[in-house]
């Protein structure tokens, strides 16, 4: 069994590969589509980290049992080793049952700070280190 998603969104559904029959599924990947593949697990608890300039601002519960707590290391790793990674975005991690604190493949989340500063100018010092804020003048 191994867990296949497309690195690229929409190219197909991410799904669990059980056998030579479920192969087909991967038709819309054309033969050079990087994929991540992981052991399929299920998650007892799933957090969303919320990531600025490499920095985890916030994580938010989601979904399981709201008294498990995940490894505070394994989401500080998964931030410094997302090199290039964009000035703002959410990751999700999960625990599994077993107690193991791991990323999620399900999503990585792009927050496009530019649309948020035009939308809400007040977010504007929450969103942009100083050096980026324009004085409006």
């Amino acid at each position: 069994l191994v867990f296949v998603k497309p690195v690229k969104d929409k190219v197909f559904v991410g799904f669990v590969l059980q056998t030579e029959k479920d192969i087909p599924r991967l038709r819309h990947a054309g033969k050079e589509e990087p994929v991540l593949c992981s052991e399929p697990v299920e998650f007892r608890t799933e957090w969303r980290a919320f990531v600025r300039y490499g920095v985890i601002w916030d994580v938010r519960p989601y979904r399981g049992d709201w008294h498990a707590h995940y490894d505070s290391d394994v989401l500080d790793n998964a931030v410094r080793a997302y090199t290039g990674a964009p000035a703002g975005y959410a990751m999700d991690f999960g625990l599994t049952e077993d107690g193991r604190t791991l990323l999620s493949l399900r999503k990585v989340l792009v927050v496009d700070l530019a649309v948020k500063l035009v939308e809400r100018q007040s977010l504007s010092d929450a969103l942009l280190p100083p050096s980026r804020l324009s004085t409006g003048s």
